[in-house]
């Protein structure tokens, strides 16, 4: 039964996980729409699309690739 309320608790720390980064997506998205309305050459716009998946998905790689760092410690 302990189990059961421990893999529950994983299962919602995991879903609000993954809820942060979507909504992580949906505000920079919005705010860069709202930035775009001003834009009026589409090569502007997509460079500032091409500059918000580099932030982010560096972002979040880098932060994906720290879980790492103590395996990698003990390794050496």
């Amino acid at each position: 039964m302990k189990s059961y309320f421990k893999s529950q608790l994983i299962g919602l720390a995991v879903g609000f996980s993954d809820f942060c980064q979507y909504a992580v997506y949906t505000i920079v998205f919005l705010v860069a729409a709202r930035f775009l309305k001003n834009v009026e050459k589409a090569n502007e716009a997509e460079n500032i699309f091409i500059a918000i998946f580099a932030i982010m998905f560096g972002a979040f790689s880098a932060g994906q690739a720290k879980q790492y760092g103590p395996s990698t410690g003990k390794g050496l």
